[in-house]
C-alpha cells in the first residue's frame, strides 16, 4: 500500500497523456492548471478533489499522483473505464500489431489503397464488435479527427495511416482514484458534505460537444454555475466561445455579487485554436 502512494515514485510514472484516445482531455492544461492549483490554493490533507465531469481521468490521474494523500473521486459519465478492460486492450493491441505489419511502408497520414483498407475491416471484422475501442482506432485510421463508436461509420471514415509502435499501456493509470459515473448533479449531491475542490471540465458550450455521452445545454451549464457558487474552492474549465467572462461579469452586476474571478488563456500550439480554452477560478 506505501509504494502506491509514495509521492516521488507515482509522479515519476506519470501519464501525459490518457492512454485511450477522448477528446477534450486536458493534456495541453496540464502545467497551466497546477500551475493555478499550487500558486491560489491551500491544499489540506483532508480535502477531497471531485473530477466532476471526469472524461478520460487524466486530470484526476495527475491530481492523485501529486496529492497522493488526498481523495480524488472522478466522475466516470462517459464509461471511460470500459474501454480500459484489459480485454478491450488485448483486442487493440492485436489490431495495432497487424496494422503496422501491413502497413509497414507506410509514412504517417498517407492513404490506405482499397486492398490496405479492406485486409484491415477484414481483420477488425473477426472480433465480436462491442469490445472493439472503434474511437482509438479512429484516431489511428480516420482523419477527421471525428472518433466513431461502431463499425459502420468507421468503416466509411477508415481511410488513412495514423497508426504509430507506441505500446499502449494503461498500467497505474488510476490507480487510488475513486471512479464514481453518474449525473454531475446527482454526484454533487452525493458528496456535498465533504471538504470538496470542485474541478469542472464540461462539454464546453457553442462549440462541438456531439461526441460526448450527454449533451450538454445552457440549462445544464446554469445549474452547474449554482453549484459552483455554494463552493469555496472550483476550477472551471471552459472555452472564450462560451462567452464564459461575459456571463459572469453580467452575473456579478445582476445580482450585486461583487466575486472577483481570475482567467487563465490557454495557448494550445500550432493548432491554430491557441488561446480559446480557459481557466476560471474564483478568489
Amino acid at each position: 500500500m506505501s509504494s502506491l502512494f509514495d509521492f516521488g515514485k507515482r509522479y515519476e510514472n506519470t501519464y501525459q497523456t490518457a492512454p485511450l484516445s477522448f477528446l477534450g482531455q486536458k493534456k495541453n492544461m496540464l502545467k497551466v492548471f497546477f500551475r493555478v492549483l499550487e500558486k491560489y490554493f491551500k491544499i489540506d490533507d483532508d480535502m477531497v478533489f471531485l473530477d466532476l465531469f471526469g472524461g478520460s481521468g487524466l486530470l484526476s490521474h495527475h491530481l492523485k499522483c501529486r496529492y497522493p494523500n488526498n481523495r480524488v473521486i472522478w466522475n466516470d459519465f462517459d464509461n471511460y473505464a470500459e474501454r480500459l478492460k484489459p480485454e478491450r486492450i488485448k483486442i487493440l493491441k492485436e489490431i495495432q500489431a497487424f496494422a503496422n505489419e501491413l502497413l509497414k511502408q507506410h509514412k504517417q497520414k498517407e492513404p490506405l489503397s482499397k486492398a490496405e483498407k479492406d485486409e484491415l475491416l477484414n481483420f477488425i471484422a473477426q472480433y465480436p464488435q462491442d469490445k472493439v475501442d472503434f474511437i482509438q482506432l479512429s484516431s489511428w485510421f480516420c482523419f477527421s479527427g471525428q472518433p466513431f463508436d461502431n463499425f459502420e461509420p468507421f468503416k466509411r471514415a477508415c481511410k488513412y495511416m495514423q497508426l504509430t509502435n507506441k505500446n499502449l499501456q494503461t498500467q497505474g493509470y488510476l490507480d487510488g482514484v475513486e471512479r464514481v459515473s453518474g449525473d454531475y448533479r446527482l454526484i454533487y449531491e452525493k458528496f456535498k458534505n465533504e471538504k470538496l475542490f470542485v474541478v469542472a471540465d464540461p462539454p464546453y458550450l457553442q462549440t462541438m460537444n456531439d461526441t460526448y455521452k450527454q449533451h450538454f445545454t445552457l440549462g445544464d451549464f446554469l445549474e452547474l454555475n449554482d453549484i459552483l457558487m455554494k463552493i469555496d474552492k472550483w476550477i472551471l474549465f471552459s472555452s472564450e466561445r462560451s462567452d464564459i467572462k461575459p456571463f459572469l461579469e453580467w452575473q456579478n452586476k445582476t445580482f450585486k455579487l461583487n466575486q472577483k474571478y481570475h482567467y487563465h488563456r490557454a495557448h494550445l500550439g500550432s493548432s491554430g485554436r491557441g488561446g480559446l480554452d480557459m481557466i476560471i477560478w474564483k478568489e
